[in-house]
């Protein structure tokens, strides 16, 4: 957006920013979990800073017609919907469930794809921080806690390196602790707040896995 002042340079720019803090304001927890795709890229540095192991949960974003960047829901690889209140008209119902649909085979389709190099690691019990490179609306993050916490988590901390206000309020009723560090009062898309925001690959992250497990820092997978 012309005129507006990126927080940020890069994913990995704001992933060092965010291991710089993330610790000391959120405390102790067992391991990291990125969203996929871009949330890993900032997950990757915290987990190492903090020195906790980290992985990977999959969930796709139902972008407005026309407005991708404009969240109305997630999907998760199981086929489970979350849909933000009143953001879907209920005459898109049939509309609505097939794309449901269509998104958790590609969730579970990717989900495939990375467990051929890093096997699911357990959460329950533990304390997770999730970690994504940012939030408009927040519809992925709760589609993903709702999972975790479904998957025996102890506790499910969220840091984020950019959301607005709104939806930080929103997200601080779904998590036991929340850092967010910028908080800009316009963010219609998490791209805005980089100087440089390409989509991320399938490929960069699974490397980025595949050496996080190689440093042999992590838990015994489920």
């Amino acid at each position: 957006m012309e005129g507006y002042e990126a927080c940020y340079a890069s994913r990995e720019d704001a992933g060092r920013r965010l291991a710089g803090t993330a610790g000391a304001r959120l405390g102790a927890v067992d391991m990291v979990v990125g969203a996929a795709r871009g949330g890993v890229l900032v997950a990757c540095p915290v987990a190492k800073a903090l020195g906790v192991p980290v992985d990977v949960r999959v969930v796709r974003k139902v972008g407005a017609p026309g407005q991708p960047e404009r969240a109305l829901g997630a999907v998760l690889p199981d086929g489970t919907a979350h849909w933000l209140e009143g953001a879907w008209p209920m005459p898109m119902e049939a509309a609505r469930l097939v794309l449901a649909d269509a998104l958790a085979r590609e969730a579970r389709e990717r989900e495939a794809l990375y467990r051929t190099v890093a096997a699911r690691l357990p959460v329950r019990g533990r304390w997770v921080l999730l970690i994504d490179d940012g939030a408009a609306t927040g519809a992925t993050l709760l589609a993903l806690v709702a999972s975790l916490r479904s998957e025996g988590a102890a506790a499910v901390l969220l840091a984020l390196p950019v959301a607005p206000p709104e939806t930080v309020a929103l997200l601080e009723a779904r998590f036991e602790d929340i850092w967010v560090p910028e908080q800009p009062r316009e963010l219609w898309a998490v791209g805005m707040a980089y100087a440089a925001f390409p989509e991320v690959t399938d490929v960069e992250v699974m490397n980025l896995l595949g050496e996080a497990r190689s440093s042999g820092h992590a838990p015994e997978a489920a």
